[in-house]
C-alpha cells in the first residue's frame, strides 16, 4: 500500500513538474480608444464591440462578436488567449460613430496602430464641426470617434 502511495506521489509530482516548465502562450490584446468627436476625450463606460471572421470547418466562415466596456481612459480591451483573427471591425454600441465602421487588418492595428477617419461631413449632422487635430497612432490601438 505504502508502495502504491508513493508511485502515485511520484507520477503527481512529475506532472505538476511537467506542466510548471510548459510556456504559457501570451495573452494578444487589441485596445480599443473611444474618443469624443467634438472634444478628443475619452468616453467612459461605453460598450464597443469587434466583429471578427472566424474559420469554421463546417461552414467556412462565421463571425465572433466581442463586447468590452471603456473604462475612465476611453479604452476596451479585448483580449485573445489562443486564436487571433486576421482581421476585425469595430463598432460602438452606444454612440453614433464618426468614424463609420473601423475595419482593420490585426497585423496593421499590432505593429502601427490606427486611427478611424471622420465620415464626410455632409453625410451625418451628428458629426460635423469635429476636432481639425486627430489622435496619433499607437501599436495596438484602434482609435474611434463618436458623438455621444
Amino acid at each position: 500500500m505504502r508502495g502504491l502511495f508513493l508511485t502515485c506521489a511520484g507520477f503527481c509530482f512529475a506532472a505538476s513538474t511537467f506542466t510548471q516548465s510548459q510556456p504559457v502562450p501570451p495573452t494578444l490584446e487589441i485596445r480599443v480608444r473611444l474618443l469624443d468627436y467634438k472634444t478628443g476625450r475619452p468616453l467612459t463606460g461605453r460598450y464597443l464591440q469587434v466583429r471578427m471572421p472566424e474559420p469554421n470547418k463546417d461552414f467556412g466562415y462565421h463571425e465572433t462578436y466581442l463586447t468590452a466596456k471603456t473604462g475612465k481612459n476611453g479604452i476596451a480591451v479585448f483580449r485573445f488567449n489562443a486564436w487571433l483573427p486576421p482581421a476585425g471591425e469595430v463598432l460602438p454600441l452606444d454612440d453614433w460613430s464618426c468614424s463609420g465602421s473601423i475595419s482593420f487588418k490585426t497585423d496593421d492595428v499590432l505593429q502601427r496602430g490606427l486611427v478611424g477617419k471622420f465620415v464626410a461631413a455632409d453625410s451625418h449632422p451628428w458629426c460635423k464641426d469635429h476636432l481639425t487635430q486627430v489622435a496619433t497612432a499607437e501599436p495596438g490601438v484602434v482609435v474611434c470617434y463618436a458623438h455621444n
